[in-house]
């Protein structure tokens, strides 16, 4: 018991910072044999992980945000051709459009649904991921150009090297490093990053919204009002 008390401890405290594994993550395995806990114990020490998450790391959706844009896309074409969004895109042609609206798994980067969602006259944060935030000015560049510089914000922010990050995020441990360094990340990479961060996906990917998630943003301001006392 004391050995199995140990190991539970040494899985979710991993080079002085506790480290969220929740047992829905696929990467636990892979932590779990490297402080050598048996198969056994893992069920236990999951459950034991799951109640120890990091404050500013939060476990992932159930159904992600970005599993709905081929039918916010299919809404918002309409009549529009594949090849005519393309077009007022900038993409070579409609086949890109097409593949996000009708082929199932298929995952777009950033970049292409900001260009998409301009072109259709829509927030990228809605089309990306069914999230309604304030206009934002329109700007020369993309403004997903900027996902690695508020990754790399956001997680120092929150204290917790690129590996940590990427471990609590379910994502290669190279993930973070490339993202930061410029390489445009995935939809689903960028919504489980702002996920692990508890962040708003919206902001991370495309700049636009509060940083923080609407629901934490609410009870923070609650908490700040103090109770009405009318």
């Amino acid at each position: 018991m004391a050995r199995l008390a140990e190991h539970r401890r040494r899985a979710c405290f991993v080079s002085g910072v506790f480290l969220p594994v929740p047992s829905c993550y696929p990467m636990f395995p892979t932590v779990a044999t490297y402080i050598n806990i048996s198969t056994r114990e893992l069920p236990q020490v999951a459950t034991d992980c799951d109640s120890v998450l990091l404050g500013a790391v939060v476990r992932g959706r159930r159904n992600p945000l970005y599993l709905g844009l081929p039918a916010r896309l299919k809404r918002a074409r309409e009549n529009l051709s594949f090849d005519s969004v393309a077009t007022s895109a900038g993409l070579f042609d409609g086949s890109t459009v097409f593949l996000l609206e009708r082929k199932p798994g298929h995952v777009p980067r950033i970049d292409i649904v900001e260009r998409i969602a301009a072109a259709l006259g829509l927030s990228p944060a809605f089309l990306g991921f069914g999230l309604a935030v304030e206009p934002t000015s329109p700007t020369e560049k993309l403004r997903s150009l900027g996902v690695g510089a508020r990754l790399r914000e956001a997680r120092q922010a929150r204290g917790l090297s690129a590996r940590i990050l990427a471990t609590a995020a379910g994502v290669s441990h190279t993930a973070v490093g490339n993202v930061e360094r410029g390489t445009m990340p995935g939809l689903d990479t960028a919504e489980a990053l702002a996920v692990a961060l508890d962040v708003s996906p919206a902001w991370l990917a495309f700049g636009e919204g509060p940083m923080e998630l609407p629901s934490r943003r609410r009870k923070a301001e609650a908490a700040t009002q103090g109770p009405d006392h009318g």
